[in-house]
């Protein structure tokens, strides 16, 4: 992960928004890292947020947990998947020096493209996917990114980023089962057929069983994993 998280692990997480403050002091500085100011020792992600937040409705918590760690359906996002991870901790650099408008900034698999022209699984019946995806402050909602179905057949799901329960990532969210494409239209194909194909990501019961091999940018195709689709 591309964080911070490698500088010497001193001060104790959780401080709060005022201890934060502290960051101004040079001798502090210099054992500084990200879980200083939020998360803590063994994660850096929120809880608790810089001022001491651990509710996942509190907009600067949300579903930081659930992406940083993984989930029952999906594996594990980078840091720099959402934000431009800072490279130093001081006096208008961070805390403080990334203003609201980049404060999320999408890299990664977040903006996958899918359906090129030219590779081996193109669909000539849809538009090459190229997700430019955002995040609308007063909302909370990302939308137009790859690992929320912004992908060939996908249904581009705008999920609300601090409402973590299981309305939001049930199977069939992201995409339609099956999805909606050439591939699949027709077919017949049920959630318990699914690892006909995509085993051994997914079980004969329809269950995800590697979360680390779905949402990747990546098809699992019988047994491999196919980087252009």
């Amino acid at each position: 992960m591309k964080t911070l998280y490698g500088i010497a692990l001193i001060i104790a997480a959780g401080m709060t928004l005022a201890s934060c403050s502290k960051l101004q002091n040079t001798s502090v500085l210099a054992t500084a890292n990200c879980s200083s100011c939020h998360g803590s020792i063994m994660n850096p992600a929120p809880p608790p947020d810089a001022a001491g937040d651990t509710s996942t409705s509190d907009p600067f918590v949300g579903a930081h947990q659930v992406h940083l760690n993984g989930s029952d359906f999906a594996s594990q996002v980078e840091c720099s998947t959402c934000h431009i991870v800072p490279t130093s901790i001081g006096p208008g650099v961070h805390p403080g020096g990334i203003s609201s408008a980049t404060l999320v900034t999408f890299s990664g698999v977040a903006m996958t493209e899918t359906n090129t022209p030219g590779t081996r699984f193109y669909d000539s019946t849809l538009a090459t996917v190229t997700p430019q995806p955002t995040f609308n402050a007063k909302t909370l909602q990302c939308s137009n990114t790859y690992c929320h179905g912004n992908f060939k057949g996908g249904n581009n799901f705008s999920p609300t980023w601090n409402v973590v329960n299981s309305s939001q990532d049930s199977c069939g969210s992201c995409h339609g089962i099956p999805p909606d494409d050439a591939t699949h239209r027709g077919k017949g194909i049920t959630l318990q057929t699914c690892y006909y194909c995509h085993s051994p990501m997914i079980g004969p019961d329809g269950v995800i069983v590697d979360n680390s091999m779905h949402v990747t940018g990546k098809l699992v195709l019988y047994g491999k994993s196919v980087s252009a689709w």
